[in-house]
């Protein structure tokens, strides 16, 4: 089991886990927008991914 598998099983950010306990770890929208579209894509199918991606390009 790696780090990234064991963050994703806590819905927590890899960095979050590395912050002390005592530590005030402020996740950004941004950063939340990117883990949901992450897991939106881990649950997608191969032809879905594909046009994530094209439509990705064209906006960035």
């Amino acid at each position: 089991m790696n780090l990234h598998k064991i963050a994703e099983s806590l819905e927590v950010n890899l960095v979050q886990q590395f912050a002390y306990q005592n530590e005030e770890f402020m996740v950004t929208s941004a950063e939340s927008d990117i883990q949901d579209i992450v897991s939106m894509l881990r649950d997608a199918n191969d032809e879905k991914i594909r046009v994530a991606k094209n439509v990705l390009k064209e906006l960035l």
